[in-house]
């Protein structure tokens, strides 16, 4: 549905009533309620679009609950709906993949950009799409936030969508966390992007211990030793580990702490025997 026909479409529902319609009442239901209130020529057409339902409805609301413990009856629901924290629902519509129900709610900035991290980490390309336009254009920050998001959950399509729409991005960064999950092919996404942090890369390769990352990033001329020892301690890789080392690596009692740190007692032990060569 093109932004024109949301506006259009949401221009014409008073705001207190917009939550409990979505919730409420049957497509049919809604349909035939709005277009007696509003009888529109472009309105109706909109609702009688079979790929408008489709899409409005594509996610199951049938479990809709209020907050546990809250009791209320059938016939109350309209009003409660109104009332109801905002907090609530906001998390209920984001954790359901709901993108219209948001698109409507007057979000402020900041909230909206925790939505928009949290929905990129469950891959719901949808809100993305209809929420981003409501941030900020200039804000490069907050889109190399969630496609960091969609990193740490392997939600490959929302980064790509991100990198082809919604550039320039943080690619160092990015690049940084995809190394630090292991995910080699956002990796080289970022690398042709421009990301040239080739020891943050090797950090974070050393880190999810993934050798394809860690000698992609050493081909590029990546020489920080010492700190990627410290993440493959830190990260329990024995294998990421011996291979700093055998490179020349050097800051022992650093890459030990963190070995220690996490628990990773062969890695520190590892470390130690080429300490007391």
């Amino acid at each position: 549905m093109s932004n024109k026909k949301k506006k259009l479409y949401f221009s014409l529902l008073p705001t207190d009533l917009l939550i409990p319609l979505f919730l409420f009442f049957s497509p049919q239901e809604l349909a035939n309620t709005l277009l007696k209130l509003k009888p529109d020529p472009e309105f109706a057409r909109l609702f009688n679009s079979n790929i408008f339902w489709q899409k409005l409805w594509k996610r199951d609301i049938s479990k809709f609950r209020l907050p546990k413990n809250t009791e209320i009856a059938y016939g109350e629901y309209l009003r409660i709906f109104t009332t109801v924290s905002p907090d609530y629902l906001i998390t209920y519509f984001s954790d359901h993949g709901y993108e219209i129900p948001l698109y409507a709610l007057d979000l402020p900035q900041f909230i909206l950009n925790s939505v928009l991290q949290d929905v990129a980490r469950k891959g719901y390309l949808d809100i993305i799409e209809t929420l981003l336009p409501k941030m900020d254009p200039q804000d490069a920050t907050i889109r190399s936030w969630i496609t960091i998001n969609a990193v740490e959950t392997g939600q490959i399509h929302i980064v790509e969508y991100m990198v082809e729409n919604e550039g320039p991005l943080n690619y160092d960064f990015i690049m940084k966390k995809a190394a630090e999950k292991g995910d080699i092919n956002i990796v080289k996404m970022m690398l042709d992007q421009g990301a040239t942090a080739y020891n943050w890369g090797l950090e974070g390769g050393a880190f999810s211990g993934n050798i394809d990352i860690i000698n992609l990033m050493l081909d590029l001329g990546a020489n920080d030793y010492d700190e990627a020892l410290s993440m493959a301690a830190l990260g329990g890789q024995m294998e990421a580990a011996r291979l700093m080392l055998e490179r020349g690596a050097s800051n022992y009692s650093e890459a030990i702490i963190a070995a220690n740190y996490a628990k990773h007692k062969n890695v520190a032990d590892l470390i130690r025997s080429y300490q007391n060569r």
